[in-house]
């Protein structure tokens, strides 16, 4: 019999790949391991920012992210962890390519903490948070060009989770205080669950 965790991570996989498949080819689950899956690689297809040349963006329009749901997820103390898989030059992501994706409760699913994510990628602006910058040299070069942002338009999805819980997952970091390639193919490798419902999990449910 699964717990409760392993409920939530089955809930969590379920709306992702139909976040995905709803996507419009913008988002796709390149991998998903585990049984349920704890440990995703997503592709991310929008226009973000590799590196600098010359103080130039440029540019690239495949972005592959790994994201890890820690052994106690969806603790409040154990969010998931992100880590890019290819070059983001970005305020929120660190030299290593791990990316700080700022607050998480354990009532954002991973479907809108995907999404969060995505905006991220893009640079909306109000996902800027510049008390805390995992960049500072990326966080002085977006103040002076805000108006190359956002870097795309993609939502990854048709419409948006309509989960009470997921509406979390879109809680803005503090704004910044200024004026003014090919997808790649979709595999899984675990078992999908014939029935399950298990939308109202949250932490709670685990003590």
């Amino acid at each position: 019999m699964r717990n409760a965790r392993d409920l939530r991570l089955q809930s969590d996989y379920l709306h992702v790949r139909s976040l995905a498949n709803n996507s419009g080819g913008t988002l796709v689950i390149e991998q998903a391991k585990g049984d349920p899956p704890d440990q995703y690689i997503l592709v991310y297809n929008c226009r973000t920012i590799e590196r600098l040349e010359n103080g130039k963006p440029v540019y690239r329009n495949s972005n592959r992210v790994e994201i890890k749901l820690p052994a106690r997820y969806p603790a409040p103390f154990d969010a998931p962890k992100v880590r890019m898989l290819t070059p983001l030059w970005h305020p929120h992501v660190y030299k290593n390519l791990v990316v700080c994706m700022g607050d998480w409760t354990t009532s954002e699913y991973l479907d809108a903490f995907a999404l969060r994510l995505g905006a991220l990628l893009q640079f909306e602006k109000e996902f800027f948070d510049i008390r805390d910058p995992a960049n500072e040299e990326a966080i002085d070069w977006a103040r002076r060009n805000l108006l190359l942002f956002p870097t795309d338009s993609c939502t990854f999805h048709s419409d948006p989770p309509n989960r009470a819980a997921g509406t979390a997952g879109f809680q803005a970091l503090m704004p910044m205080n200024i004026v003014p390639s090919e997808p790649e193919p979709q595999s899984e490798d675990h078992r999908i669950a014939s029935s399950l419902d298990a939308e109202a999990i949250l932490w709670e449910d685990l003590s």
